[in-house]
């Protein structure tokens, strides 16, 4: 037992050595400049802060020549740089050289939290196969490389985090459940205050929260608490945090990380209420033949509808000719959003959209019947 622990520990040391070597080639040519544009306004904006102690008023990179308010950006990664660089600030480094390293940094701690996860879930094997391949892809290697100081680094870091301490909470009973959930919340909170494609991420929690309402098996008050601590902090902190940039619940990134996850614990909360009452029940589930969750959700979603009809039935019609839609993942980028919210929730198509649905609602019986362990249903939604 004791040689397989060191040959696990030798094993990721030898793959975190592998992810510095790729990344690292050339470094010493790098040190002279940044790459890309964006991260130079985060390292000009994090060493105002370090001169400073806060950030400026008015970005004058943004918006020549009269400059864009800092209040309707999101500045949490210019104050992660400085923050960090003013803990490692008496080793002597040079601020240039810490910032031209600083992707590698995070992409270290990215991956051994990666690998922390899928061991969760799957054991040590599936976890080195997919921090082996994920270090080689060529995608998330043009992204992490040294130089390259934009937030993508922290980014992952974040969103692996927010998985980590969620999935975390399901394998925990009594207070360290709560504990666990509400740390991942927290960590979803400074992802939304990172970067605005934060309902990415959001976007799959709070789907599988609506998955496990609408299959409507064990659901009681202590889900309903949890969710409410997940979702809760994340949008009141966003939305008081950063009004000038979530309150346009017309944009999609925020309609991901405000309305849906209010959608989803209003339904949640109708959803008790109507299991308080056994006739109640009765009705919305049809006599028994349907799942409570499903007619609720879908009663709900319905009384919705009335709010924004034309323009959804304006963005609906031309995804049925696309039923598979565009790249949903750059449809979710807050930079590259230029649809309303109703263009692009039927985005994927809405041919795609009913099929998940369909299968999404299925999958709890299958595994029942299947006698397959609910955290496998779990991971594959996850994934």
């Amino acid at each position: 037992m004791k040689n397989k622990r060191y040959s696990i520990a030798g094993l990721f040391i030898a793959n975190i050595m592998l992810l510095i070597y790729t990344r690292g080639i050339g470094i010493s040519y790098k040190l002279t400049s940044l790459v890309e544009t964006d991260p130079v306004r985060y390292v000009y904006q994090a060493r105002k802060i370090l001169e400073y102690g806060r950030m400026p008023e008015v970005d004058i990179l943004r918006s020549s020549p009269l400059g864009e308010k800092t209040g309707r950006q999101l500045t949490f990664y210019p104050y992660i740089i400085a923050g960090i660089y003013r803990i490692i600030k008496f080793t002597g480094i040079d601020f240039g050289k810490f910032v031209v390293a600083l992707p590698i940094i995070f992409l270290v701690l990215t991956v051994s939290v990666i690998y922390m996860l899928i061991w969760r879930v799957f054991g040590h094997k599936v976890a080195f196969l997919s921090v082996n391949i994920l270090t080689v892809t060529p995608p998330f290697l043009v992204r992490t490389y040294a130089g390259f100081a934009d937030r993508d680094g922290l980014v992952l870091l974040l969103s692996m985090l927010t998985f980590l301490f969620y999935i975390q909470s399901y394998f925990c009973i009594n207070w360290k459940q709560l504990v666990f959930r509400f740390i991942s919340s927290l960590f979803t909170l400074c992802l939304g205050l990172t970067w605005h494609g934060v309902g990415l991420f959001v976007s799959v929690v709070i789907t599988l929260e609506l998955i496990r309402i609408i299959i409507d098996r064990y659901y009681n008050k202590l889900t309903l608490g949890l969710l409410v601590l997940w979702a809760l902090p994340v949008i009141l902190g966003l939305l008081s945090l950063k009004p000038g940039v979530y309150r346009h619940l017309d944009q999609p990134y925020a309609f991901m990380v405000v309305l849906y996850p209010a959608f989803v614990l209003i339904v949640a909360s109708l959803l008790l209420m109507v299991k308080q009452f056994p006739f109640l029940e009765k009705i919305f589930s049809i006599n028994y033949y349907m799942p409570t969750g499903f007619s609720v959700t879908f009663l709900f979603g319905l009384a919705c509808m009335p709010l924004a009809f034309d323009r959804i039935s304006n963005a609906l019609i031309p995804s049925l000719i696309d039923p598979f839609g565009k790249d949903t993942v750059l449809q979710m980028i807050g930079e590259l959003q230029k649809l309303g919210i109703e263009g692009w929730s039927f985005y994927p198509g809405a041919f795609l959209i009913s099929m998940t649905a369909g299968i999404f609602t299925i999958s709890g019986d299958v595994c029942n019947n299947l006698n397959i362990p609910k955290y496998w249903l779990f991971t594959v939604l996850q994934a």
